[in-house]
Order: structure tokens, then sequence, then C-alpha cells
């Protein structure tokens, strides 16, 4: 996908995310929060590739707007 690399991958993986498809069906607040509960040392870089990875564009580029959204979804969700 977009935007992992090797370890970012993996973690999916072991979540059970292998496909563009599984993660837009896991949503990428879970399947950050998925590996973050499994112990992995997860950054909100990794929430901003994934979604990168969802809509297409390089992590770096996904808006502030966004960025906003996504942090205020893991404050309601903690």
């Amino acid at each position: 996908m977009r935007n992992l690399g090797p370890k970012s991958s993996q973690w999916l993986a072991a979540m059970g995310i292998h496909t563009l498809d599984d993660l837009r069906e896991t949503g990428v607040i879970n399947a950050y929060n998925l590996v973050r509960k499994h112990g992995y040392n997860a950054t909100l870089n990794l929430l901003w590739a994934l979604q990168g990875a969802v809509t297409d564009i390089h992590w770096k580029d996904v808006p502030e707007s966004i960025k906003r959204q996504l942090k205020q979804s893991l404050k309601e969700l903690a």
C-alpha cells in the first residue's frame, strides 16, 4: 500500500490488514488504534500514512484540516 514501509505493513498484517480494501473496511482510526494497542511503536506519521493510502496521496500531503479531524477522532475514542 502507498506510504507504508515494510515495518508498517508488517504491523498491519499482524492485525489482519493486508490490502487497501482491508484498510478501508477497518478504517484508518481503527487500524491505527489496533497497531498501538498491540504494543507497536506507531506515531502519528502512521496515521497520516494510512489516511494517505486510502486517499491515494503522499502522507506528507494529507491536509492539516484532515489531520486535525483524525486527532480529534483519536481523542474522542480515548
